[in-house]
């Protein structure tokens, strides 16, 4: 019964010597977190505060151009409208977008009002054109010429309306328009019936995102741990005081459990203070804090078994630093974690499910996006165990075969 804690003791020891190896597990992720989460805020259009700055210049300043601008201004959610100088040309907007000074610009003519109604005299440009800077995002330069359709066709029946109030009588043609019978709204449905939690954000994805990663590492310290004590003959030492194979392996367990589950409040409490206290958004991390744990805890298991195996597999330190980076980064890779998920393809978003990443990404994001209880992260959790029980026990007999 004293073999486990003096176990436990000596790989503490080990372990808090080895300043590197504690860098690479606690700085390298918040790293990544606030780098991630500060330069891609609002990139993932998930309702983040980041507004787009879009210049308007209005040639025509006609009842239906100023109505076209201001149904943009209001139809568009998160969109800060400049207003530049009435006389500058579409060549002037192009020079402010490759200056950087916005990334859209809409340039209507003049005569835009005659053009709706067509008549005769109308000049023969009567295009609106949209410039927009070469990274905009597809999505948000689709989302501009949808809403300049639709305002277009707006604008054509206030003109129309505006026309005929001479023969009708007095009316308000804005007014009919706003008066619509049918209407349609937006509601976002969470799983967890959490309709008054935000939007999720950027650093939603983050968070969850680089702390599976920093979890998963601990395969480089661990696998360098039981590597050096196998080289040094202290391992055939262990086994010749019949220290059992699952004993030397589980004396790991309880301390690398402990440092992924300080890295679970690192990595949250990065999200939820020092985030936004840079200038980025706020995570939310949900009214469930069983449900972390849960998720935090498989994820662990996995991590943990996970590393042995890798141990058990490599002959040397830096075979195992290899295998085990180039599996992590993978994993990482394909289950979500360095590129969403969202922004995948059908086929390699099937292929993520193949992860123990994605499975623990999945967990997490029922917390801290979905908003759900405790229940909705067991089948996560116990796929994430199921493995890290099964690579411990492939770990255990390759360690005995070793030590044999």
């Amino acid at each position: 019964m004293q073999q486990l804690p003096a176990l436990i003791r000596k790989e503490i020891i080990l372990l808090t010597r080895d300043w590197q190896g504690l860098l690479l597990l606690f700085v390298m992720p918040v790293v990544f977190i606030l780098i991630m989460s500060l330069a891609m805020q609002g990139a993932y259009e998930l309702g983040g505060e980041r507004s787009e700055r879009v210049a308007i210049v209005d040639e025509d300043d006609s009842y239906a151009s100023r109505q076209l601008v201001s149904g943009l201004a209001g139809r568009l959610q998160g969109v800060e409208v400049l207003a530049p100088e009435a006389s500058m040309t579409p060549a002037a907007l192009r020079e402010g977008i490759r200056d950087g000074h916005y990334r859209i610009a809409i340039y209507i003519p003049d005569s835009f009002e005659d053009a709706l109604l067509r008549e005769r005299s109308a000049p023969a440009s009567r295009e609106v054109a949209i410039y927009h800077a070469p990274e905009l995002p597809a999505p948000v330069r689709e989302l501009f010429t949808a809403s300049l359709e639709g305002g277009l066709v707006q604008a054509v029946l206030l003109a129309e309306l505006e026309g005929a109030r001479a023969l009708w009588g007095g009316f308000d043609a804005q007014q009919l328009l706003d008066d619509l019978p049918v209407t349609a709204s937006l509601e976002p449905v969470y799983r967890g019936g959490g309709e008054t939690h935000a939007v999720p954000n950027a650093v939603q994805q983050s968070v969850p995102a680089w702390l599976v990663f920093a979890m998963f590492f601990v395969v480089v310290p661990l696998s360098a741990s039981l590597l050096v004590e196998r080289g040094q003959g202290a391992a055939w030492r262990l086994r010749q005081l019949n220290v059992s194979p699952g004993v030397v392996l589980g004396a790991r367990f309880p301390v690398y459990y402990g440092v992924n589950l300080l890295q679970l409040v690192l990595m949250l409490g990065v999200g939820v203070v020092l985030v936004p206290w840079l200038g980025g958004e706020r995570l939310d991390t949900g009214d469930d804090l069983l449900g972390l744990w849960l998720i935090g805890s498989g994820t662990s298991i996995a991590a943990i078994g996970f590393a042995m195996l890798v141990a058990s597999l490599a002959r040397t330190v830096i075979q195992a630093t290899l295998i085990g980076g180039v599996m992590v980064l993978i994993m990482a890779a394909v289950g979500g974690v360095m590129v969403p998920k969202a922004v995948m393809p059908p086929g390699m978003q099937e292929l993520a499910h193949v992860s123990p990443m994605s499975w623990a990404l999945e967990g997490f994001w029922d917390m801290v996006l979905r908003y759900q209880d405790w229940r909705a992260v067991i089948p996560e959790m116990g796929m994430l165990a199921a493995f890290g029980v099964l690579c411990w026990s492939g770990a255990a007999l390759l360690y005995n075969r070793h030590m044999g």
